[in-house]
């Protein structure tokens, strides 16, 4: 189940009424063909309103770096979040990891 919280047709160009929560059933599904990556480094920016979370690939092959050097890397792709969406999310994450041995 999920929380959506859609938005009343707009009255006019200053109305920004929201209707109240509703509760939904989810139907994932992933279209056919969809890349699976993987990701090397994260970088997360927030503000009250939101949280971007930018997700990056080093450039492959990869010669195996010495300290101090510069590696390229490529944005496969960012999330736009709201706060409690993030929280959420995180939550998730620290669920799925515990008893894997990974710290958490």
């Amino acid at each position: 189940m999920a929380t959506v919280n859609p938005k009343k047709p707009s009255k006019g160009p200053t109305t920004s009424e929201k209707s109240p929560p509703v509760q939904v059933k989810v139907n994932f599904k992933v279209p056919p063909g969809m890349a699976l990556t993987w990701i090397d480094h994260a970088v997360t920016s927030a503000s009250d309103t939101e949280v971007v979370v930018s997700l990056y690939q080093f450039e492959y092959p990869i010669v195996r770096p010495k300290d101090g050097d510069t590696m390229a890397t490529v944005c496969m792709a960012r999330l736009v979040l709201t706060p409690e969406r993030a929280r959420q999310m995180a939550e998730s994450i620290l669920s799925s990891l515990k008893g894997r041995g990974v710290g958490v």
